[in-house]
């Protein structure tokens, strides 16, 4: 994702989550990572105005790049080297491509996030159709819309 589209994310996402909990309790964020522009630019924001919110990431349990806790190989101009190596295909598409994106690494690096929870497939794709089945799109909730 572009640098671009963090500036975007940041400010526009998470200001509207904090509008949405003014004078309330914030007590987490649970996101997705895909290519980590929703979750960085959110945690950029909470991080400096709602530290005590804990920030929880889910991955597929099959591709487990964050919990595996492997670096992602990179070339001379910080673009992957190659897959990671904890990378295995999931069933849905959208939630981590094949590598760490370096807007995630920002994540990573700035432990922006204080959980990641594994997720079997099945589970996933469980949970996105009863989420459609009450008219909400899982797509709306992952970030894949620009909203988290």
């Amino acid at each position: 994702q572009p640098v671009s589209g963090l500036r975007v994310i940041s400010p526009e996402t998470a200001r509207e989550i904090l509008a949405d909990f003014k004078g309330g309790r914030l007590d987490y964020f649970v996101s997705g990572y895909g290519t980590g522009g929703t979750v960085t630019g959110v945690g950029r924001v909470l991080r400096k105005e709602r530290p005590e919110t804990k920030i929880i990431l889910s991955e597929p349990a099959s591709a487990a790049l964050l919990g595996s806790g492997q670096a992602q190989p990179r070339g001379a101009d910080n673009a992957p080297a190659s897959g990671h190596p904890a990378w295995a295909a999931h069933p849905i598409q959208g939630w981590t491509p094949d590598f760490i994106p370096l807007v995630l690494q920002e994540s990573i690096d700035k432990s922006y996030y204080d959980e990641v929870i594994p997720i079997a497939g099945a589970e996933g794709v469980k949970w996105a159709k009863a989420l459609a089945g009450l008219g909400i799109d899982p797509a709306q909730l992952s970030g894949q819309s620009g909203r988290a």
